[in-house]
């Protein structure tokens, strides 16, 4: 019987399989720890987009939810659902649903995001991103953000001097970045880019 037993549901959701991996990776982890606290995972089940965990604590339950967006970004959301009632007691016995929704995008990773391309600076219930052409931070709100994550090539430098040009690595050519400011780099130079009206390096 207590193998089923569960007060909460954890809903991990994410488009991007590789941050799904990671984040289910980070809770198991942190479950170990709290097995002395009475805290297990009774069930999981893989969806589509994500898991959903039968946790056996509420109140961990919305404190791993939590981490869980601290270390990954997205939303969080908790929605108590009424379970049954104790008949002794009479009281209301809730379950919780916790919901978190994770990002498509790591840190590191390049958005196409009003119109700017960001390099994803730090992640959590907000978002700190970098713009690339004016090197300035910009904190965004993850639920209300319309972004696409931009592919990354590798590709070499042409030229450095007056201005840092690379291999377009679409059509070859020796084209200048958009960045403003940009570190040294050397000539033949390996180097990571991203395409979108312009080159910039991630």
């Amino acid at each position: 019987e207590s193998t089923l037993y569960f007060e909460a549901i954890l809903q991990i959701r994410s488009p991007n399989f590789n941050v799904l991996a990671k984040s289910v990776d980070f809770l198991q982890k942190r479950v170990e720890n709290l097995r002395h606290k009475g805290m297990f995972i009774n069930r999981t089940e893989r969806l589509d987009d994500g898991y959903d965990l039968y946790v056996t604590s509420r109140k961990i339950a919305m404190t791993l939810g939590k981490e869980l967006q601290g270390q990954y970004g997205g939303e969080f959301k908790a929605s108590p659902q009424l379970f049954s009632r104790n008949k002794q007691t009479s009281k209301n016995i809730y379950r919780v649903n916790v919901l978190v929704r994770l990002p498509e995008f790591e840190k590191g990773d390049i958005l196409l995001y009003d119109e700017k391309i960001f390099r994803v600076e730090k992640l959590g219930s907000k978002i700190k991103l970098q713009d690339l052409m004016t090197n300035n931070f910009t904190v965004a709100d993850y639920s209300k953000m319309k972004y696409s994550v931009l592919k990354k090539y590798t590709t070499y430098v042409s030229r450095t001097h007056p201005y840092l040009e690379v291999i377009n690595p679409f059509d070859f050519q020796s084209s200048m970045v958009k960045n403003r400011q940009i570190n040294s780099f050397e000539l033949g130079q390996e180097i990571k880019v991203a395409v979108h009206k312009g080159i910039y390096v991630t």
